[in-house]
């Protein structure tokens, strides 16, 4: 069920009605537990008995009925069958090691199941650290399986959001406004931004390395602006539609492509995973505590392993590896330009150190990705776009978008009394939208992980 469908509408205008009708915040969270399995089961109605799982081992973990070690290795374990098994089982085949029949079965990927796990196991061990006290069953399944967060994040811990489950929800019309507002925002970023420049992307990775360099340098660049707007538009989607209810969640991206430094990426770029391993992965490896070298290991294993977490191949982990190695040189180097030139060429190495990790992320494997380097060296061709009107209207677009996201803020719009102005405001939004938006059902990319 996609956010920017007709399905969640109606499934979110009866949930909105009923939850703000209830009279207290138990039965609210009922409706947030039950309509949650709802939107979850719409992608594979037997996978809901996995997120119910995941429910019971966090909640009987938290309760200390069974030891933190034991229900965080079920936790994984259940991540690694599902979303690993088909990789590593056709990885051992190839190799001859192993049963032949490893292979032959064929595991579907639970939509979402990498960020509920990680939502449970951040509760599990705040838990065992005393970050949060033990809560009862329904605050922990609304948690661990709020439906704006379920498929695609953002990741947050569980003293954020647990404490707003402990207490009724009132309608609040400021919190109302600024959730549809983000919400608006997102939807833009996903239908009119990400899908657009999306198709080009797709049709140059589909031809790499038999298409023109024009065309594979324009999406290059496309591929960055196409899987930021996908992610953020989602992000805000998300945090708006939790806002509407009355929950305030943080927010997942603060510019990240104004970095200076791979370093200051991962401090912007899904800022909700770099939390999350930071904390739980990074520092009860060590972190930076244990001399240098072991701080540059610990950056590397945090970063191959944040790769296989975004999918199962090598591409990820090698992704992973660019990053790792990156943020091992930056702090071998100390590197942190301060000037205003520095910074400058800082953002510039960055961007595009960022742009040559994309390809690896987005090619299924390694000859598609060096395939997509060398068609970028086709000297002859490097002025040959073959859509030029496709391309002409991404980049418009986009530069639309900066240019209203720069000078126009959420309390910009907030800030809007008059009628007419909120009238004018929303006629445009509307214009634009349904002139330039893509609504051919793109699903948001980081569904698959």
């Amino acid at each position: 069920m996609l956010f920017n469908s007709i399905e969640f509408l109606v499934f979110f205008l009866l949930f909105f009605a009923a939850f703000f009708l209830l009279k207290s915040g138990l039965l609210q969270l009922w409706l947030i537990a039950a309509a949650s399995l709802y939107f979850y089961s719409a992608w594979n109605p037997w996978y809901v008995l996995l997120l119910v799982t995941t429910c019971a081992i966090a909640y009987l973990a938290q309760a200390q009925r069974i030891r933190m070690g034991l229900s965080i290795a079920a936790l994984l374990g259940l991540l690694f069958f599902f979303k690993y098994y088909n990789f590593f089982a056709s990885q051992l085949a190839a190799l001859g090691v192993g049963l032949a029949d490893l292979s032959a079965l064929q595991i579907v990927l639970p939509v979402g199941i990498s960020f509920y796990v990680f939502h449970a196991i951040s509760l599990i061990v705040d838990r065992n650290r005393g970050v949060v006290p033990e809560c009862r069953f329904m605050p922990l399944v609304s948690y661990v399986a709020f439906f704006p967060l379920l498929v695609a994040g953002p990741i947050v811990r569980a003293h954020v959001l647990i404490p707003q489950f402990q207490t009724k929800r009132i309608f609040n019309s400021y919190m109302f406004r600024s959730g549809m507002i983000l919400f608006a925002a997102g939807m833009f970023k996903k239908l009119v931004i990400a899908d657009n420049v999306g198709a080009f992307v797709d049709s140059v990775y589909e031809s790499a390395g038999a298409t023109t360099a024009a065309n594979h340098i324009v999406a290059f660049y496309f591929y960055a602006i196409q899987i930021y707007y996908d992610f953020c538009g989602y992000s805000e989607m998300a945090i708006g539609i939790a806002r509407t209810l009355g929950y305030r969640l943080p927010a997942n991206f603060a510019r990240p492509y104004l970095s200076a430094s791979i370093t200051e990426f991962w401090r912007r770029w899904h800022i909700s995973l770099s939390s999350w391993l930071r904390l739980y992965l990074y520092i009860p490896l060590g972190g930076n505590r244990k001399g240098e070298i072991r701080t540059y290991i610990n950056l590397a294993l945090v970063m191959l392993l944040g790769g296989l977490w975004h999918g199962a191949a090598w591409t990820f982990v090698f992704w992973g590896g660019i990053h790792g190695l990156a943020l091992a040189v930056e702090r071998a180097m100390e590197y942190a330009p301060a000037s205003r030139w520095g910074r400058r060429l800082g953002i510039f190495i960055t961007f595009h150190l960022v742009c040559i990790a994309w390809v690896f992320f987005r090619a299924p494997d390694f000859a598609v990705a060096a395939a997509y380097f060398r068609g970028m060296t086709d000297w002859d061709s490097i002025l040959t776009i073959t859509t030029k009107f496709t391309v002409f209207r991404g980049f418009a677009l986009v530069a639309l978008f900066l240019l209203i996201e720069h000078f126009v803020q959420v309390r910009t719009f907030l800030r809007l009394r008059k009628p007419a102005m909120l009238l004018g405001v929303g006629a445009a939004y509307a214009a634009i939208f349904l002139l330039f938006g893509n609504f051919s059902a793109h699903p948001f990319i980081y569904f698959q992980f």
